[in-house]
């Protein structure tokens, strides 16, 4: 659910929002391809970052 007044994602009603659910939410839409790049940008799935934050600190995967 989200927060209307604050922002953010919560796991129940009635829990105040929080990073983790926020950040998992945003991931979860991205992964939909439900996003707009001025609303809700790209997220990696293994990073579970934002995949402009990812370019722009140049960081690389590196498989074992």
């Amino acid at each position: 659910s989200q927060d209307d007044e604050t922002g953010g994602c919560f796991d129940r009603p009635g829990n105040i929002s929080d990073p983790f659910h926020t950040l998992l939410g945003m991931a979860g839409l991205s992964l939909l391809n439900i996003y707009n790049e001025n609303i809700i940008r790209e997220v990696n799935p293994v990073l579970f970052m934002p995949e402009y934050v990812i370019q722009k600190l140049e960081i690389k995967m590196q498989l074992l």
